[in-house]
């Protein structure tokens, strides 16, 4: 997650109770998800408020400035807790990282092939959606149906990782081979997934959460 550089962007707390020879100061800040402190030299620590564990992260020094960049993002609702000691002084902040605006509700943009005869054969459907997607529920999300509104059994290669691109906004739905190509016993037993002249519809699952963990806004059907 991408922080805003400004530090207008961050909710400050006031420190409850700042011990002698101590400031609370502004000068520490947070640019593009790095604290900074106002000084080349001296320590940093950063830490879930009210903890003394420090969080995991680089300390270096950038044009005169001590910068801490953590190895995983600041949490928005989390507060945290800063700590610089250096030049003589010691400056410490308490901060929390806003929740991002609310997004709309995730859809699905695509289904590919997009055309309506599909051939027998065909390999894989392409879903697109407008927002990344959770992972390990797309075989209980997609229904293939038959022509009398029956689902198939088990048209689709049931991976363990499932196939989603870097973005998780678009899912790559393999056809089982076996039910492709004739001779071969998942298809001697089971039937193609697709039979040549009848009618199908890939239906998408309106409860389907996407990455924030919400319902996409609604269901969608491809016949």
């Amino acid at each position: 997650m991408n922080f805003p550089a400004r530090a207008a962007a961050i909710a400050l707390l006031a420190v409850a109770a700042v011990p002698q020879g101590c400031a609370s100061s502004s000068e520490l800040t947070l640019e593009d998800g790095r604290i900074v402190a106002p000084a080349s030299d001296g320590t940093l620590k950063v830490t879930v408020a009210r903890s003394d564990v420090p969080l995991f992260g680089e300390t270096r020094t950038e044009n005169g400035r001590r910068v801490f960049e953590p190895r995983f993002p600041f949490k928005p609702g989390v507060e945290y807790h800063v700590v610089f000691e250096g030049s003589g002084r010691r400056l410490e902040k308490t901060f929390t990282i806003p929740p991002p605006a609310p997004s709309p509700p995730t859809v699905v943009t695509a289904v590919f092939p997009s055309r309506d005869v599909l051939p027998e054969n065909l390999l894989k459907f392409y879903l697109h959606f407008s927002a990344p997607m959770s992972r390990r529920e797309a075989y209980q999300r997609v229904r293939l149906l038959d022509g009398a509104g029956k689902p198939v059994e088990l048209p689709f290669l049931e991976i363990g990782e499932e196939l989603w691109d870097r973005a998780g906004i678009r899912l790559t739905l393999l056809f089982d081979p076996g039910r492709i190509k004739r001779g071969l016993k998942p298809r001697e037993d089971s039937g193609p997934a697709l039979e040549e002249g009848k009618s199908y519809t890939l239906v998408v699952d309106a409860e389907w959460p996407d990455a924030q963990g919400r319902p996409l806004r609604e269901g969608h059907r491809k016949s």
